[in-house]
C-alpha cells in the first residue's frame, strides 16, 4: 500500500473531474486492476491509498486548469511528460515530476504551472502507446504521437485521437499492442 501527497498552493477547481481521472487511471492502469482505498483532500494536500500488485509501480499525472487565470497546474510522478500543442503548431512538454508512485513511503511532489492559451492541445498518453515498436525495434515515441497530433490540431478531439491511434497501428503493424493504448486530449477554450 502507498501514500501519496500533492502538495499544492490551492485546491484544484475541478477537484471531481480530476478525482474520476485519477481513479481511472490507478484502476486501469496498464490493464491491471489495483485496490483503491482511497482518496480524500486533506487541507491543500490530496492523499491517494492504493494497493499496486506485487512487482509493479504506477505512475501519474494530475492536472489542473484554473480557467480564470489561463493558468494549467499539473504533477508528474514517473509518467511521461504532459506535451501541449499550441494553435500555431509548435509543441512544449512540462517537464518535471518525480519517481513512480509506491517507490518511497510518504513521497511528495510538487505541483508546476504555466499560463495557456486558447485552442492550446494538452496531450496526456501511456507508456503503451509511446512504446510500441516497429519490426526494426524503433518505439513511436512523442514524436509519433506529435507527427499524427501537429497537422489535424484544428480538428475535433475524436478525429484527431482516432488519427493517432490510426497511426500507431500502421507503425506497429503487430495484431495486438503489448500494453494499453490511452490517449487523453483537452482543448482550452
Amino acid at each position: 500500500m502507498y501514500k501519496i501527497t500533492l502538495r499544492m498552493s490551492k485546491r484544484p477547481l475541478l477537484a471531481g473531474f480530476v478525482l474520476a481521472l485519477l481513479v481511472c487511471a490507478l484502476v486501469a492502469g496498464a490493464g491491471r486492476l489495483r485496490l483503491l482505498e482511497a482518496v480524500e483532500w486533506q487541507g491543500y494536500d490530496l492523499l491517494v491509498r492504493s494497493h499496486p500488485l506485487p512487482g509493479t509501480l504506477d505512475s501519474l499525472v494530475f492536472v489542473d486548469f484554473d480557467e480564470g487565470a489561463g493558468e494549467l497546474r499539473w504533477c508528474n510522478a514517473g509518467h511521461f511528460e504532459p506535451l501541449l500543442v499550441h494553435g500555431d503548431g509548435t509543441t512544449t512538454s512540462l517537464p518535471g515530476g518525480g519517481l513512480p508512485l509506491g517507490m518511497f513511503e510518504g513521497s511528495a511532489y510538487a505541483m508546476d504551472s504555466r499560463r495557456v492559451a486558447t485552442n492550446d492541445l494538452l496531450v496526456l498518453f501511456t507508456d503503451g502507446l509511446a512504446e510500441l515498436q516497429n519490426d526494426r525495434d524503433e518505439f513511436f515515441g512523442t514524436d509519433g504521437i506529435l507527427g499524427a497530433i501537429v497537422p489535424r490540431r484544428d480538428q475535433p478531439l475524436r478525429e484527431i485521437a482516432a488519427s493517432v491511434l490510426e497511426t500507431a497501428a500502421r507503425f506497429h503493424r503487430a495484431a495486438h499492442p503489448d500494453d494499453d493504448l490511452t490517449l487523453f486530449l483537452m482543448r482550452f477554450r
